[in-house]
């Protein structure tokens, strides 16, 4: 029989303490003479003892409880434009948030390691009489939000999960760089943060990337700015360096997806170079993965992939590395023009009886046509919010560089003059995708040697358009668009050249013209005024005189000129 007894010893507190102090505890001492067995009444009281005080705690009013994290000072204002959370590695947007208007703002200035006129839209890159109002409104840019002061305060999760260190402004990067007040990203947003989140060097490189963006559509950028991109890029190739070497790691998504961000940064800043080395390292890479189809499980990273691999490729005019992701849908997917000028119809005849071995070139006018038709459609009836589409941009504007840098080199074989005609086509059908382009969003577009080889092409075959005279007139308008210096004038000067001889002198009637072309108007008719407002002394007055009286018959775009929508700024990276 177990031999227990208890002692209770309870310590009461003395008379002159304060009634607010704590209740001192009741000690229970049990000694048992045999410990092989406790007795059931004995069990019972140890428990009843040892939960009494976690039954006291649950039961506490936990009413005024408060937590108050506090972000030093130095963390700098949040100077950023949308509503997001993150959300499982995702961006949701607070519908009910509510976010001040901010003036719309535009770069008077861009990064351009070339030089190069043609580093964002036409319509951002001076100032046109042809808008209805002026999107440089700098006012916003002294319009900061309220700094923020403590942690939770912003438009960011302060509790999501990245896939390295959160140090310094790194938050407020994330947030400044993904928001669109200022129209500074475009439809990338959605696919760049989400390959950043893939891994430590993606994210990095994103920020990078981010950061680049930023200066360039941003004239009051500091040079902190340029460091810390070049920062986050040094640190995201050391990732990528150290990775290599394991098979596993250097065949993951979000390896490659860093690899891919690499070769991005290189073609925004120019490095022709170090975007061929990148690119002959993911060759590799997806070699030892085995095959380009193994990403298409990623249509992120397979499709910033195609971009980055279209836009170098379109530098030097060579065929892209890898094809067209499986995912992308057929051209003939859109809905066709429902009729086609008397223009676009001449000129099919005349190709079909004169090329008939080279009706794939044909075929890329057809889908060029296709594409204008529905882009026009869209800007037109969704408030140009089409460019914030880039399911769009990927589906059907991609393919057609694709298709244009497939037919380069070698791929038109015929004799010398027909080569001229042939190729000058095609180089004027990839000018026409420039602008575009970069109204997408698409940084890195370069016309340089495209523009010169065009150039080269139509000196040589001046003779032997024949009857395609107006596709000749349409290819040098692309390249006049594009080209720059000496070349440009060449340009405008055959323009308004053999506009004349045609019955076309006055630029308005050439424009006219143009028009029943392929013509996306928001994109090509800034630049194309652009480009007589630059060689006025060599081309003829848009002003008739009869009678020795001035008519405006042919004006230019009038001041409020709007082109039919509201122009939208620059977006994207």
């Amino acid at each position: 029989m177990d031999s227990v007894s208890t002692m209770r010893a309870s310590i009461k507190s003395g008379k002159g303490r304060s009634q607010t102090a704590p209740e001192a505890p009741e000690l229970v001492f049990i000694v048992q003479n045999k410990p092989e067995k406790f007795s059931k009444k004995t069990s019972t009281q140890i428990r009843k003892h040892v939960m009494k005080d976690i039954g006291k705690s649950r039961r506490k009013d936990k009413r005024n409880r408060q937590v108050s994290l506090e972000l030093p000072e130095s963390i700098g204002e949040a100077r950023t434009f949308q509503n997001f959370a993150f959300e499982e590695n995702s961006l949701v947007s607070h519908k009910n948030a509510e976010v001040k208007s901010c003036t719309s703002f535009c770069p008077q200035s861009y990064f351009q390691t070339s030089g190069s006129l043609h580093a964002a839209p036409e319509c951002l890159q001076q100032p046109h009489q042809d808008y209805p109002y002026d999107f440089r409104d700098s006012r916003a840019l002294s319009q900061s939000p309220p700094a923020i002061e403590r942690l939770g305060s912003g438009r960011g999760d302060p509790f999501a999960r990245y896939p390295v260190p959160m140090k310094g402004q790194m938050r407020e990067l994330l947030d400044e760089a993904f928001d669109d007040r200022y129209h500074n990203i475009g439809p990338w947003r959605d696919a760049c943060l989400p390959i950043g989140m893939l891994g430590p060097a993606a994210f990095h490189q994103m920020l990078s990337n981010a950061l680049l963006n930023i200066r360039c559509r941003r004239p009051t950028c500091t040079p902190s700015d340029t460091y810390e991109s070049i920062r986050h890029h040094g640190i995201a190739v050391k990732i990528v360096k150290e990775g290599m070497s394991e098979p596993v790691v250097a065949t993951s998504d979000a390896f490659i997806g860093a690899i891919v961000g690499l070769t991005c940064y290189h073609c925004h800043t120019g490095n022709h170079d170090a975007w061929k080395l990148h690119m002959n390292g993911l060759e590799q890479v997806i070699r030892l993965r085995g095959g380009i189809h193994t990403l298409d499980s990623n249509k992120r990273v397979r499709a910033l992939l195609g971009w980055s691999d279209a836009t170098g490729s379109s530098v030097e005019d060579i065929h892209p590395r890898f094809p067209l992701p499986s995912f992308i849908p057929d051209i003939e997917t859109l809905p066709s023009c429902p009729t086609i000028s008397p223009h676009q119809d001449h000129i099919l005849a005349v190709w079909l009886v004169r090329f008939t071995n080279y009706i794939n070139l044909l075929d890329l006018m057809n889908h060029l046509q296709r594409f204008n038709y529905n882009l026009q459609y869209e800007a037109q009836n969704q408030n140009r919010k089409i460019f914030q589409d880039g399911d769009f941009a990927t589906s059907y504007l991609f393919p057609l560089i694709h298709q244009c840098l497939r037919l380069s080199g070698n791929s038109i074989v015929v004799n010398e003059h027909d080569t001229n005609i042939l190729q000058a086509v095609r180089i004027s059908c990839l000018l026409y995708t420039a602008e575009i382009r970069r109204l997408f969003g698409i940084n890195g577009v370069a016309a340089k040697l495209h523009t010169q080889k065009l150039k080269f092409y139509l000196e040589n075959s001046k003779h032997d358009w024949g009857e395609l005279g107006m596709l000749r007139l349409w290819c040098l308008a692309m390249g006049g668009m594009e080209s720059e210096g000496a070349d440009r004038a060449w340009f405008a000067a055959e323009i308004a050249s053999e506009g004349a001889e045609m019955g076309y002198p006055m630029w308005h009637d050439l424009e006219t013209q143009m028009e029943e072309m392929v013509w996306f108007t928001d994109a090509h008719r800034p630049k194309f005024w652009s480009l007589y407002h630059g060689f006025e002394e060599l081309i003829p007055s848009p002003y008739l005189t009869v009678g020795g009286e001035s008519q405006d018959q042919y004006p230019e775009p009038s001041d409020n000129a709007s082109f039919g929508v509201v122009p939208y700024p620059d977006i994207g990276w």
